[in-house]
């Protein structure tokens, strides 16, 4: 078979969700080339399709092995150690990343992403700019850009940038609404108009909610109050309707909780941690929990997981599926799975970083190939 005709196909079955056959395609794809870093690269990705980022991780690190100074494999490497919330070591793997030499605009974006993740925005700055500056009309890039200058303090630039993204991408919500929390607007600088024609616009779309909250904003920074909770009173209800929750579902994960997790099955996974001191966080949403698992994440010698919900739905769906390293002539490894954000890193990232990926990508900005 063709390595290419093969990798085509894989991906092609994930763009159809076939996720349990691209699976075990790509078993197949490694055992013909152990050595292309591509199908490597391909089976990491199913891997976290499939919910077992274990080996995720063994596959990136087989696929380094195979191009050592392959720098989106590097990258793409630290972004899946993000997505399980290790981020000392994906520091490590961005610091690794930093003196190889990156001339294509999507890596340079890739880098500043995990740069940014990893909490290290001064660092990401110069990567998005010449990703900018090799890319001008790419606007994700200059997105990234807006965002890491907003972490850095540089207020100015980050405006600057945004009314660039805005007038390319005329209806992109997120920016405007990114634009208008980095200053207080007065009488004489805002955007009160420009958000009024553009909510106008697109009015009854799903965009139009975050729109209106920016509009919010800058009315009640002009001293516009009454205007501004009428705004902030219907945007609240725009969004309120988008969402779906359904109490059932919540009861249903219980008691799936209470039928698999039982004192047998807990015992057959073996040995885990060398230490029985875990913390389980629990709480109602939008309680705290998220801020309290940071917090102690960032103490020495403790480190975010799962997300109880993703816990589950995942430990269910492994018993489910088979090992893609067993049947690569390896040994699985356990289930961990972390919350993830849109950037596609682990959900210990902080939620002001807004840089734009592709949500079914590993590496590359949002609508961007990671090839």
């Amino acid at each position: 078979m063709s390595i290419e005709s093969e990798l085509t196909h894989v991906r092609r079955l994930l763009a159809e969700r076939r996720v349990a056959d691209a699976y075990e395609r790509c078993g197949k794809l490694v055992r013909v080339a152990p050595m292309d870093p591509r199908g490597w690269r391909l089976a990491a990705e199913v891997g976290f399709r499939s919910n077992k980022p274990t080996e995720a991780i063994e596959f990136l690190r087989r696929a380094m092995e195979c191009a050592p100074h392959d720098a989106s494999v590097l990258i793409q490497y630290g972004q899946c150690l993000m997505r399980l919330g290790r981020r000392r070591e994906a520091l490590a793997i961005a610091l690794q990343a930093e003196k190889l030499v990156l001339e294509r605009p999507p890596l340079q974006d890739a880098l500043g992403t995990l740069l940014t993740h990893v909490e290290q925005a001064t660092r990401a700055v110069p990567y998005f700019q010449r990703a900018v500056q090799n890319a001008p009309t790419n606007v994700d890039f200059r997105y990234n850009l807006a965002m890491a200058q907003r972490m850095t303090g540089d207020l100015e630039a980050a405006e600057a940038n945004l009314d660039i993204v805005v007038a390319a991408r005329p209806d992109d919500a997120e920016a405007y609404s990114a634009r208008s929390d980095l200053r207080k607007q007065t009488r004489e600088r805002n955007h009160v108009a420009q958000l009024q024609a553009v909510h106008r616009r697109l009015k009854g779309r799903r965009a139009a909610f975050a729109v209106e909250f920016a509009l919010a904003k800058e009315l009640e920074d002009l001293g516009e109050y009454s205007s501004s909770f009428s705004h902030l009173d219907a945007a609240c209800q725009s969004y309120r309707a988008l969402l779906r929750y359904d109490v059932a579902e919540d009861v249903a994960v219980l008691e799936k909780l209470r039928t698999t997790q039982t004192a047998k099955t807990l015992l057959s996974l073996g040995p885990g941690f060398d230490t029985q001191e875990c913390i389980f966080i629990i709480g109602l949403p939008r309680s705290g929990t998220t801020l309290v698992e940071r917090i102690l994440a960032r103490s020495a010698g403790c480190k975010a997981s799962v997300a109880m919900l993703r816990w589950v739905k995942a430990s269910v769906s492994a018993r489910s599926q088979p090992s893609l390293r067993a049947s690569i002539g390896g040994s699985t490894g356990a289930v961990n799975t972390s919350k993830s954000r849109r950037s596609g890193a682990a959900g210990m990232v902080p939620k002001g970083l807004y840089t734009r990926t592709a949500a079914s990508r590993m590496t590359g900005p949002r609508g961007q190939s990671k090839e």
